[in-house]
């Protein structure tokens, strides 16, 4: 299963996609119609989200991510922050979306459709 990492920020996020290969992706996109589509493009295969919940800003891309029954894990932002700060100190978007995605084997049961 693919695990596309989200770090989100107001009007643009930062994604990072790990294939079932390990191949890595790094692409950016908007909090609009254009921007899930292109999100779209990367959820050929079974893909797993996660992200943090950030109020508005992610209930934009957890409604999008429920309605087309795409599984999603939200992550509470205090348990993100403590397990990115054990991970390592570099701190970017791109950083903090491949970190999201290596969240895959500690989200446990809590994902979402």
């Amino acid at each position: 299963m693919n695990v596309i990492g989200i770090d989100i920020s107001r009007g643009k996020s930062h994604a990072t996609l790990i294939t079932t290969d390990f191949e890595k992706q790094n692409f950016a996109l908007s909090h609009n119609c254009s921007g899930f589509k292109q999100l779209a493009a990367y959820l050929t295969n079974p893909a797993l989200v996660i992200f943090e919940t950030t109020g508005i800003y992610s209930a934009q891309l957890a409604y999008y991510l429920s309605q087309n029954k795409i599984k999603f894990c939200e992550l509470n932002p205090l348990e993100a922050k403590m397990r990115m700060s054990s991970l390592w100190r570099n701190k970017t978007d791109a950083s903090d979306s491949f970190k999201l995605a290596l969240f895959r084997n500690h989200a446990g049961s809590r994902y979402s459709y």
